[in-house]
């Protein structure tokens, strides 16, 4: 699952690329699609694979768009593996998550960040040595909608979360981290 809105299409040729490339194919793309058309994105993206959009509706917020488009893929599938539009997959990037998944309710990968011409930053975005979710999340979010998995089991008793959310995907963590 991905949202696609205004002002991520130079990104957008990128995404596709990434997500054609991966070494598991097994999957459908989802997409939230928030005041953007979807007629590029549908062209890149390679004929075998299946994808949904979900438009924005009158007077919907983003969180609210992907609370919608999330419960309606958690009664359809077993996992949901997100990804924000304007990032890079690595190759391995979705048999990482199924096989996160399968032994995890939430599997978070660690980012490399890149700056807007693709130069690697050196930055490091997931947790450290010696850090643990218990001792991080109460203060920052190191699982977002761009770097994560989730069980759909989890993710619906996650769900809702308030139409105005404006950190969603540290809301959903900190919900996930609070049910154990």
């Amino acid at each position: 699952y991905t949202t696609i809105y205004p002002g991520m299409e130079r990104f957008l040729g990128d995404w596709c690329r990434s997500v054609n490339q991966q070494d598991c194919r097994d999957f459908d793309i989802w997409i939230g699609v928030d005041g953007v058309g979807t007629e590029t994105l549908v062209s890149l993206l390679d004929k075998h694979f299946a994808v949904t959009c979900v438009s924005s509706m009158a007077g919907e917020t983003p969180a609210s768009l992907r609370c919608r488009a999330i419960l309606e893929m958690v009664a359809r599938y077993d996992a949901i593996i997100f990804t924000d539009s304007d990032d890079l997959l690595g190759p391995d990037r979705v048999s990482a998550a199924i096989r996160g998944v399968g032994s995890a309710d939430v599997y978070g990968c660690a980012l490399g960040l890149m700056d807007v011409n693709g130069n690697d930053l050196g930055l490091y975005f997931g947790l450290l040595e010696g850090e643990t979710p218990d001792g991080i999340l109460p203060y920052r979010n190191f699982l977002g909608l761009s770097n994560t998995a989730w069980r759909s089991e989890m993710l619906k008793r996650c769900l809702p979360v308030p139409e105005r959310c404006v950190a969603m995907d540290w809301l959903l963590a900190v919900r996930a981290w609070q049910s154990y």
